[in-house]
């Protein structure tokens, strides 16, 4: 349902909705029931239109009306509030409330699951759609095996339902299977994700042969996953841009014949279908696509802000990364700053969905003005960032300690170039410093960021011309950790930028015969390679 034909679902709803209340005033015991209905329906309507907030507060009334309806002996009205209550989990989620999300995802179960031991064949299904949304909330709470239990128990239960009456419930399977397809990506399980995802287009394809106006978007979408998994793995570039491709041919024709209901989903493969083809080194076919998404996602955002800004700046970014290449720098560095503008005003209102996205686009920005040689203003972004991860590590150590030692280390770097070393010092030490008890808890993760650190603090403190012989132990260090003191052929980039910060630094001593022959060695090592 396009934007114009919800926000006519959503007028008629409100209506609904204030003919129930004044009815409630009048007799609540035969009206509250209906008034609970026009709650949950304008819930509905408000959040496709992306209006999550306003959503949950008409929710939140339905539940507490269908929550006093729904006594033990009521099935009907528990069926009710458990519908209500997975609607809600859902907007909760949307607004950054996941601990409420996941406590209402699992009420929304435990009722569908009472209902089922009386009735399966009436509430089976709706139980498999709150499992998936339970698992969900679970996934985002950082509890992936309960997540994976309660994905794979919903499509246990489509599977029984298909094999009954496949006319009925393969369209389900097949969302099932799609889903848990993307969540075991998410979790790591790649081959898993992959063959399910492949079952789920297999389901889909025949349900689109039969009747492709009901389902060729549902196998775009399956279609749309496997591409971005494929790009993932090695080897697999090529049927991942094939299959994009197929993507980008079905839903061209969707989007021309409904485009209020096909015109975002259009939009955001050729963002991916752009990725793909660049990757090939067809530059101006992938710079042509990327701007034709950034063309759809403008109109859609001029229509209706709140719904498509956030990805309106993502397809902008993605452009920008392109332009560089293209020999328009001025270019990608307006789409940067535009970008960084949208987000700051969605993060502003909803920072427990989008801070992350600033975040990454704000880092985009900075590398931005770093090519461009706008040294201040690559500073200035990097100490907002710093700021911004150093709160959420206060709040989530776990989460985040790593990308703050990171934005530490990129804006030690920046700060050096610009000459301003007590500054630059400073942080390149605390990044240090995050970075060596991260390391100590887990070697194989962290030691190379630990070495790049060291490496950074080793040439500030050379080019500030302090502490010269800690410079050199840092380096060293840095060395020693990659076990690079005999480099063999290929020698890695990291390593090159530890032996020439080490080489400076002993000339800088006066050791310039063990530098020359340091210098030496690396050549014929890089030659060799």
């Amino acid at each position: 349902m396009g934007a114009g034909c919800l926000s006519d679902a959503l007028e008629s709803a409100q209506e609904a909705l204030e003919i129930g209340r004044r009815l409630t005033e009048i007799d609540p015991v035969v009206h509250r029931p209906g008034l609970a209905s026009s709650l949950h329906t304008t819930g509905t309507c408000l959040s496709k239109l992306g209006r999550e907030e306003e959503a949950v507060a008409v929710t939140v009334e339905a539940v507490a009306i269908r929550r006093e309806l729904a006594t033990p002996d009521w099935v009907e009205r528990l069926a009710d509030l458990a519908s209500s209550l997975t609607n809600l989990s859902v907007y909760l989620a949307e607004t950054g409330r996941f601990d409420e999300a996941l406590d209402t995802a699992e009420e929304a179960v435990q009722h569908y699951q009472r209902l089922v031991e009386d009735n399966p064949a009436s509430y089976e299904g709706d139980l498999a759609v709150a499992l998936n949304s339970f698992s969900y909330r679970l996934s985002r709470a950082g509890r992936p095996q309960e997540a994976l239990a309660a994905a794979w128990e919903a499509l246990a239960i489509r599977r029984r339902l298909a094999a009954v009456n496949p006319a009925m419930h393969e369209p389900l399977l097949g969302a099932a299977t799609h889903a848990l397809g993307h969540r075991l990506w998410e979790l790591g399980q790649h081959q898993q994700a992959v063959d399910l995802t492949r079952e789920a287009i297999t389901i889909r394809r025949k349900l689109a042969r039969a009747n492709p106006s009901a389902h060729l978007s549902d196998l775009a979408s399956s279609l749309s996953n496997l591409g971005v998994f494929l790009t993932e793995l090695d080897g697999q570039g090529a049927e991942a841009l094939e299959v994009t491709r197929e993507v980008v041919a079905i839903r061209r024709p969707l989007a021309a014949a409904h485009p209020e209901a096909h015109l975002p989903n259009l939009g955001a493969s050729l963002s991916n279908l752009a990725n793909r083809v660049w990757e090939t080194g067809r530059r101006e076919e992938a710079v042509a696509l990327a701007e034709e998404a950034m063309r759809i996602y403008r109109d859609l955002a001029a229509a209706n802000p709140a719904l498509y800004e956030p990805t309106l700046a993502k397809v902008v970014s993605n452009l920008a990364a392109k332009l560089p290449e293209m020999g328009r720098p001025k270019d990608a560095l307006r789409l940067a700053e535009e970008s960084v503008r949208i987000f700051r005003r969605v993060a502003a209102t909803s920072p427990a969905m989008y801070e992350s996205d600033l975040l990454t686009m704000l880092n985009t920005l900075a590398g931005r003005y770093t090519e461009q040689k706008r040294y201040k203003e690559a500073a200035d972004l990097y100490e907002e960032i710093v700021a911004r991860h150093r709160r959420l590590a206060e709040a989530n150590p776990s989460a985040n300690l790593l990308p703050l030692a990171g934005m530490l280390y990129n804006l030690g770097s920046q700060l050096a170039a610009m000459s301003q070393y007590p500054q630059a010092l400073r942080h390149c030490e605390e990044s240090v410093r995050i970075f060596r008890a991260l390391a100590s808890a887990n070697p194989s993760k962290h030691n190379v960021e630990l070495a790049k650190s060291l490496t950074v603090y080793a040439q500030t403190r050379m080019h500030a011309g302090t502490d010269l012989r800690q410079a050199l132990a840092d380096v060293q260090e840095a060395l020693a950790i990659l076990g690079a003191f005999d480099p063999g052929p290929g020698v890695s980039g990291y390593v090159v930028v530890a032996f020439t910060t080490l080489t400076d630094i002993l000339e800088k001593l006066g050791a310039t015969g063990q530098a020359r022959q340091l210098r030496e060695m690396l050549e014929k090592k890089r030659a060799s390679g």
